[in-house]
């Protein structure tokens, strides 16, 4: 169905504030107009939101997430940075694998499945996502068809 990225992102960071404020964290939306594809809607909020707590699980307090959309030419590109300690190039790989755990993360909860579910979310809407360097921090960025 159309789903409107912007939205999407619109309503995961609403929901997200408030955890981000009892974490001592600042959430912010970047972008704005709509940035329209067909795809599944419950599907992309489901990455959205797990991007966006992935962000505020594995960084410390202070730190600042930034969830935006935008369309790039026929792209729709929906990410997640933060100025936290990021990913070492080296274990970018491993953090998509299934069940892969980085050491920074093995005293919390979860199975090491949240990236690897959002890259499936993104191959199953033809798209790709990606984790860079944010000097400081983390980029998160899922890279749309937007038909």
């Amino acid at each position: 169905a159309a789903v409107d990225v912007s939205a999407i992102v619109t309503e995961v960071a609403e929901a997200m504030v408030p955890i981000a404020t009892e974490g001592d964290r600042r959430l912010i939306v970047e972008g704005g107009g709509e940035v329209p594809l067909r795809g599944d809607r419950q599907l992309l909020s489901q990455a959205a939101f797990n991007l966006v707590e992935n962000a505020l699980n594995h960084t410390p307090p202070g730190t600042t997430v930034w969830i935006g959309a935008a369309r790039a030419g026929t792209r729709a590109i929906l990410s997640v940075r933060d100025d936290g300690p990021g990913i070492a190039p080296a274990d970018r790989a491993a953090a998509l694998r299934r069940f892969g755990r980085l050491d920074a993360s093995r005293h919390q909860p979860g199975h090491g499945l949240g990236l690897p579910l959002i890259d499936a979310v993104a191959r199953l809407h033809r798209g790709t996502l990606t984790l860079a360097d944010g000097a400081p921090g983390l980029i998160a960025t899922l890279d749309l068809p937007v038909s």
